[in-house]
């Protein structure tokens, strides 16, 4: 689940901008 959390971490970024 490494790879998703990066994922999810960047959707966050793009989501918050």
């Amino acid at each position: 689940m490494l790879p998703f959390g990066r994922f999810n971490l960047h959707i966050a970024s793009l989501r918050k901008a």
